[in-house]
């Protein structure tokens, strides 16, 4: 099983956020590079909500464009977001 994966600038968006989120495969994931793919507030709430990613301690974001809700919901699962200094 993967502990890390680098799938920046792929343009999953949303859509493949949400299924990271959803796989029942990624539980050793510990790390998820996901920068610069047009990810909103609905796939940093998915990834931050998600029931199989026990071990994701990491999750780069850079370039999402994320509203408070987004935010505070990878704040309260990884204790940072972007955009936190």
């Amino acid at each position: 099983m993967p502990t890390s994966r680098r799938i920046a600038s792929t343009t999953i968006g949303d859509a493949g956020a949400i299924a990271l989120a959803q796989s029942t495969t990624l539980r050793a994931l510990a790390w998820l590079d996901l920068s610069h793919n047009a990810i909103s507030d609905a796939g940093a709430i998915a990834l931050a909500e998600a029931p199989h990613l026990d071990a994701l301690a990491v999750v780069h974001l850079a370039g999402a464009t994320l509203g408070p809700r987004g935010r505070d919901a990878l704040r309260a699962r990884f204790g940072t977001a972007p955009d936190d200094d």
